[in-house]
């Protein structure tokens, strides 16, 4: 039995361990090629000749007009390669995917990675629209498990502008799409303009649900048995 001149000291320490925030680190989920900076490329070329058909090394595309390129200043001011690299408004790298102006265009990639529970993820990306082509462009990004939506993000861009979103989807004890393969999917959803992608990334941190409740579930016990 703990001594009643010791009980009221524990309690208000078990107390205050309720303010306590747990801090938990979020994982890198893998994404092949996730900057576009494989293949290597001079400034302001893209990464086959032909432009019907491009190729981005890692990932699927949808249409037959999504590429990757290095962008020079004419694409994005100070976009130029400099010795040493100083390509300040590339989000990282050198390289950037693109996807054209035609009609159901899009990039994707099934990753190795499948859908757990009691876990929130968090999809981001940089979307860039070229200063050198007057209009606005549309994207929309979107995290899958097989065929099922769990985040969406979408934005409207202008000329020259580089953004970094988020889409996040919160997992709870349980979803239809348990130990499904994720699957990222980017399109250019709307506009006239050539919508630039940069710097992708997949983060999962457990949620704190259930550390949570086994932490009230002790510290009711040890303050009963203090009384």
């Amino acid at each position: 039995m703990i001594s009643s001149k010791i009980g009221p000291s524990l309690s208000v320490l078990l107390m205050c361990s309720f303010l306590f925030v747990v801090r938990i680190e979020a994982a890198s989920i893998y994404i092949e090629n996730a900057s576009f900076e494989e293949p290597l490329l001079p400034d302001h070329v893209v990464s086959d000749a032909n432009t019907v058909s491009f190729t981005i090394p890692g990932w699927s595309a949808f249409g037959n007009r999504e590429g990757i390129y290095n962008p020079s200043d004419i694409q994005f001011a100070g976009a130029s390669d400099q010795d040493p690299d100083l390509d300040t408004p590339i989000p990282d790298g050198k390289n950037v995917a693109f996807i054209e102006t035609s009609p159901g265009t899009g990039i994707y990639q099934v990753l190795g990675a499948t859908l757990q529970t009691n876990v929130e993820y968090t999809l981001t990306a940089s979307f860039g629209d070229r200063a050198d082509r007057t209009g606005l462009v549309e994207y929309r990004m979107q995290l899958f498990a097989g065929n099922t939506e769990l985040a969406i993000a979408t934005g409207t861009l202008v000329d020259g502008q580089w953004v970094t979103d988020q889409a996040v989807a919160s997992i709870g004890s349980s979803h239809p799409e348990t130990g499904q393969p994720l699957r990222i999917e980017i399109w250019r959803a709307a506009g006239s303009d050539q919508l630039a992608i940069d710097l992708v990334k997949l983060e999962v941190v457990p949620e704190p649900t259930g550390l949570l409740i086994a932490l009230t579930g002790f510290a009711s016990l040890l303050l009963w048995q203090v009384r």
